[in-house]
């Protein structure tokens, strides 16, 4: 079969060949060429055919879009964007080339534009399932107006109910403080891709927001099942395991974001805090130094220190991380030992 595919693409490319020759005048054998030579990701020679059929046809917009998305491919992004501003002038009604050309806008953090190029996708073909333009434009919107960017999910879902717009809601609900808005859409999103760590991930997050750290456990554990190396699924389940009060799972799991991450001083003061409240001053003390060494600015890891330290019956250092510690915050001056 490989080789009948082979030989089909053999005589196609002999079939181009002998019509650019016989009608090497006209735009079209060039541009059905370097289409061909896109499909079979020979970039450079897609692109040089496509430059021949813009000279001889400077007035068709898919010829533009065609050599944009070959341009994107060879990662002249600027390029691209140029060829896909050109279709657009030529074809102001065609939304495929504002969406792609959106899409390049968000991969270089030009957001005003990409927002600019969604609106007309949505103004051209409002009731057509382009909910990645929508979803695109919620993730723009969703920091200044978090209303507008729901009624855009809202929108987005109802054209397509298995749209990734989803997720999006559900983080949108969660950061609003709708939890059991929040956990009913990422179990949709699960029902849809049960292999996507994440969504187990930011439903962990919505499950004990709400209290419910059994559950969020069970999720994290999920997602690390199928993403084994997420330091962030580790450490989420090191939190709620702590809230949990199951200290020991809590520990394995901060040693292995550790593993992981051995620079993560957040793992360090968490795991340190631990070992304070179960009485071993000497490893609290040995692990906010450790986080210390990384940075030492942290005002929190120095008072914390500053209490172990006084368990440990020094202190001077207590004294000297004490006063550190609210120089860089005075609000912990109120402080009292954790115990």
């Amino acid at each position: 079969r490989a080789e009948r595919k082979a030989g089909d693409a053999k005589a196609a490319l002999e079939d181009l060949d002998s019509a650019v020759r016989t009608n090497p005048r006209s735009y079209l054998p060039w541009a059905e060429r370097g289409d061909f030579y896109t499909a079979s990701a020979d970039i450079p020679r897609a692109l040089d055919d496509y430059n021949h059929a813009i000279k001889i046809e400077t007035k068709n917009a898919l010829l533009y879009e065609n050599r944009a998305a070959a341009l994107n491919a060879q990662g002249d992004h600027a390029g691209a964007m140029a060829d896909y501003g050109r279709a657009i002038v030529l074809e102001p009604n065609e939304s495929l080339s504002y969406l792609n050309r959106a899409r390049l806008y968000l991969a270089s953090g030009q957001f005003e534009p990409a927002i600019s190029d969604l609106s007309e996708v949505i103004r051209i073909d409002p009731n057509a399932s382009f909910a990645p333009a929508y979803a695109a434009r919620e993730r723009l919107l969703v920091t200044r107006d978090p209303q507008v960017a729901l009624v855009e999910l809202n929108h987005a879902i109802q054209l397509d109910p298995k749209s990734p717009a989803l997720k999006g809601r559900a983080a949108l609900n969660l950061s609003l403080g709708r939890i059991d808005d929040a956990i009913r859409d990422f179990s949709r999103a699960i029902e849809m891709d049960g292999t996507d760590s994440s969504i187990y991930l930011d439903r962990g997050a919505a499950y004990a927001k709400r209290g419910d750290l059994q559950s969020a456990v069970r999720d994290y554990s999920r997602s690390i099942e199928l993403a084994p190396q997420s330091v962030a699924a580790h450490f989420d389940r090191a939190v709620a395991y702590a809230g949990w009060r199951h200290p020991d799972e809590a520990l394995q799991d901060f040693a292995a974001v550790l593993q992981l991450d051995p620079a993560n001083t957040g793992a360090l003061l968490a795991r340190g805090n631990i070992y304070y409240d179960q009485g071993k001053f000497a490893a609290a003390f040995d692990d906010y130094s450790q986080s210390l060494s990384r940075d030492p600015n942290q005002a929190v890891a120095l008072f914390d220190r500053a209490l172990a330290a006084e368990r440990l019956g020094r202190h001077q250092d207590a004294e000297k991380d004490r006063a550190k510690a609210i120089s860089l915050d005075p609000a912990l001056g109120l402080g009292k030992s954790r115990k």
